[in-house]
């Protein structure tokens, strides 16, 4: 499963959307923003685990 940490999130959404934008939950551009930095991430033991760092997202 593709996620991305709380900061990470914030840092995509403020270089891709405008200051007071409202973003749908079907946005296009979120999926390909997941598609695109998602790390991903499997559970393990109870609790997510990144098993994929993905190498697109230039730190």
């Amino acid at each position: 499963m593709k996620g991305l940490t709380k900061e990470r999130m914030i840092q995509i959404i403020q270089a891709n959307f405008g200051d007071g934008e409202v973003i749908l939950e079907r946005e296009s551009r979120l999926k390909t923003m997941w598609d695109q930095f998602g790390d991903d991430y499997f559970i393990e033991h109870n609790e997510w685990t990144l098993t994929k760092k993905n190498e697109n997202w230039k730190e």
